[in-house]
């Protein structure tokens, strides 16, 4: 190859491709600022500014939790608080509420296999003629007094979410929150009373 047709070749080579060959940084090009994943997705974060005790007094005054309705917190607000139990005093009421809601339901179960066992064992009409009839309507009214045995151990434990009725509407929640204080302290004054 001719000297002067690679002098050209040279020259057309480093017009295209001498920019990427220059070793020299060049420091023209402007890198955005690296922004962090979570301000990308939702923008910047807002400015949390504490509010002070007054404004919170002021923020909270006239406030409505969007749980209940409105005439249920006003007969809420209108009632004298019922003073929180301690913690002794609370774990008390509940044993004794526990321990008689289970004695209640062994006796309601006692009573309904013994009444059927002694209807079948003396009666010789029970099975021919009530067997079926008393099954259905006692086996069912059975059922009903363990579902509402388990829903006032719920009540008295404090696992308010767990009642039947709240779950159906969580408006119920704030009475039955307040029924259960007032239940635990029902419980109390009557085993002080006993105990005297």
């Amino acid at each position: 190859m001719p000297k002067e047709e690679k002098d050209k070749n040279q020259e057309v080579f480093d017009q295209a491709f001498g920019s990427l060959l220059n070793t020299e940084p060049e420091n023209n090009i402007e890198q955005e600022p690296e922004t962090p994943l979570e301000e990308a997705l939702f923008g910047p974060p807002e400015e949390h500014v504490p509010l002070t005790e007054k404004e919170w007094a002021a923020a909270a005054e006239n406030y409505i939790p969007p749980s209940v309705s409105d005439e249920h917190w006003e007969q809420f607000a209108a009632r004298p608080p019922i003073p929180p139990l301690d913690r002794e005093q609370e774990a008390r009421a509940v044993q004794l509420g526990l321990q008689e809601l289970r004695k209640m339901k062994e006796y309601t179960h006692y009573i309904y296999q013994h009444m059927t066992k002694e209807f079948k064992a003396i009666y010789v009409t029970y099975p021919l003629l009530l067997e079926g009839k008393y099954e259905d309507v006692y086996a069912g009214a059975h059922k009903d007094i363990m579902d509402t045995i388990e829903d006032l151990e719920h009540l008295i434990a404090g696992d308010i979410d767990a009642v039947q009725a709240v779950k159906n509407d969580f408006k119920l929640f704030q009475q039955f929150e307040e029924q259960r204080l007032s239940l635990l302290y029902k419980i109390i004054d009557f085993y002080n009373k006993k105990l005297l």
